[in-house]
């Protein structure tokens, strides 16, 4: 019976054992659960980061983009409407001499005025 009794003890040991074990590996894997975690986290922060960064650069480069794309249309603008000025000017200058003459045949015959 002595062997009996030994041999429980034994497998009690053996089980409590198992147990003390299993609760160590348990504790392991949630320590390694919970770093996994935060190198996850950490990396998804790093690629936040990067990728704002990356849409910082695009939305920069966009940005001068569009500015040199307005600077050149203005510019034509700006052109074109200083080109017209100069046209409308320039007729201008052309029908001075017929206004002029206009207003002084009107100054010395005024019944021209009223045709």
């Amino acid at each position: 019976m002595g062997d009996c009794v030994e041999d429980i003890k034994e497998k009690i040991e053996q089980v409590l054992g198992a147990e003390d074990e299993a609760k160590s590996t348990i504790e392991n894997a949630q320590r390694e659960k919970e770093r996994l975690l935060s190198e996850a986290r950490q990396k998804v922060m790093e690629m936040l980061e990067s990728a704002r960064e990356e849409a910082g650069m695009i939305i920069a480069g966009q940005k001068k983009l569009v500015e040199e794309e307005t600077s050149v249309e203005i510019d034509g603008k700006r052109r074109r409407t200083n080109e017209e000025i100069q046209s409308l000017i320039a007729s201008g200058r052309k029908n001075i001499p017929s206004a002029v003459s206009f207003i002084v045949k009107s100054l010395i015959n005024p019944s021209l005025s009223e045709k």
